[in-house]
């Protein structure tokens, strides 16, 4: 589990880099001479209209992503010294946030290393206004930080975040950062709750949507499945507002996958949250689309993370859509 999320990191990078190569064509060694000045003038005729048409086609894309899909306000940050103990010291460079063209956000650092031992630095726990994001969602590409040298480190904040959290102004951000050296006989560790001041924070009373059926609401914990049921790219998700008021750990998992119209489904939902922390969560039944459900029946279970006993029995949840 130590190298976990560096496997993860490297894995997303490769992947978000990734592009389709076309296919080169041969050219046919009977073309004579005369096809061959054909085309040419046909294509110096068209490259101008090409390119224009792909110019507005892109630049209609681009408002698209940034326009339809969501509208957000972002903050401008400071340089600021964010954590400086341990032979550490991380900083966040003045910069004014931006979406991309997919709508992620990219937060620069500056990580310096001068203990003896190589080390990589990620983010955990990312909250953006007060709700937590998965890890899988917020992470940073750290690569491996030689000692005595410092890298700059790009923090990735998926646009599904600022949509599944309904935020409209970006203003409070906190993290936790794991430290994990390059030596499986350092034991890495955690400094939580880092504040990354913007030119916003303490504006925003973050709207959150708690509507649905309670389903946990005791010991400080609270799990609520709300009404709307709403269609992905990858299938049908249910949709959770999960709040930990208590003072452990707490976990929820989804047991021995989904009854689904009757049928055994075998599929994997986990939310792990710290102490006094919330969230809204999104469980996806894979390659199932609203219109493939009529009925469903699953059961969760609360922990206190992997591997740990459950600290209450496990809830039933059936419903039908219509």
């Amino acid at each position: 589990m130590k190298k976990f999320l560096r496997f993860v990191s490297v894995f997303l990078v490769v992947a978000m880099l990734m592009v389709t190569s076309s296919c080169g064509k041969k050219e046919d060694p009977k073309t004579t001479e005369a096809a061959k000045e054909t085309t040419k003038v046909a294509e110096e005729s068209t490259t101008k209209d090409s390119e224009e048409a792909m110019e507005e086609t892109t630049e209609g894309v681009s408002e698209e992503i940034a326009s339809v899909d969501f509208e957000i306000v972002l903050p401008s940050i400071e340089e600021q010294v964010l954590y400086d103990e341990n032979g550490f010291k991380i900083t966040v460079e003045k910069q004014q946030l931006e979406l991309g063209m997919l709508g992620d956000l990219e937060l620069d650092l500056v990580v310096e290393n001068g203990t003896d031992k190589d080390c990589n630095v990620f983010v955990q726990k990312f909250a953006v206004n007060g709700l937590t994001a998965d890890d899988f969602r917020a992470l940073s590409m750290s690569p491996v930080i030689p000692a005595g040298e410092s890298e700059n480190v790009a923090v990735l904040i998926s646009s599904s975040v600022f949509e599944e959290f309904e935020i409209e102004q970006l203003a409070d951000l906190k993290t936790d950062f794991w430290f994990d050296f390059d030596d499986d006989e350092m034991e890495g560790f955690t400094v939580e709750d880092v504040e990354i001041k913007t030119s916003l924070s303490g504006t925003v009373d973050q709207y959150v949507n708690t509507d649905g059926d309670v389903l946990v609401d005791q010991d400080g914990i609270k799990l609520v499945l709300r009404e709307d049921v709403v269609e992905t790219g990858f299938g049908a998700a249910l949709v959770y507002y999960f709040e930990n008021e208590s003072d452990d750990v707490v976990a929820v998992n989804l047991l021995d996958g989904y009854m689904l119209n009757e049928e055994r489904v075998d599929d994997y939902w986990y939310i792990e949250l710290k102490p006094h922390t919330k969230t809204i969560s999104y469980a996806t039944i894979y390659e199932h689309y609203l219109n493939d459900i009529e009925s469903l029946e699953y059961q969760l279970e609360i922990n206190n993370g992997f591997f740990t006993d459950p600290i209450m029995d496990p809830i039933s949840v059936s419903f039908t859509l219509e």
